[in-house]
């Protein structure tokens, strides 16, 4: 199964880097740094969807009603994560360890908290 894991962590990382180097590709002559604010600009913009689907998704704005699922916020969410490690391995030249930095993340934040278990180091 670890091994299965392990596959999957790669294919993704390899679909990542190609995706990443596409939406620089389409950037191609623009000055780097506006490419990199770019990419980080994108991930807030994101960020602002995720928070208009949950307000849909609540019915937080009277003059709108519910107009928005709880499923929507969460793909919305998914974008969010999509966007930030795809910035991340733009910001990393394309390494590839976007997905592992993002699990070696979750686990020290989660020792930080004192989640039990969370202080093993996460191994890919």
């Amino acid at each position: 199964m670890a091994e299965q894991s392990e596959d999957r962590i790669e294919q993704a990382s390899a679909v990542l880097i190609a995706f990443s180097k596409w939406i620089n590709e389409g950037m191609e002559g623009k000055d780097p740094e506006a490419i990199t604010l770019h990419r980080v600009f994108k991930l807030a913009e994101e960020n602002g969807e995720v928070a208009s689907a949950l307000i849909g998704a609540l019915g937080a704005n009277r003059r709108k009603g519910r107009n928005k699922t709880l499923d929507e916020a969460k793909d919305e969410l998914l974008d969010v994560m999509v966007t930030a490690v795809g910035a991340y391995e733009h910001l990393d030249g394309h390494s590839g360890q976007s997905i592992d930095r993002f699990l070696e993340k979750i686990h020290s934040v989660a020792a930080r908290v004192g989640i039990p278990g969370a202080e093993q180091s996460f191994e890919g």
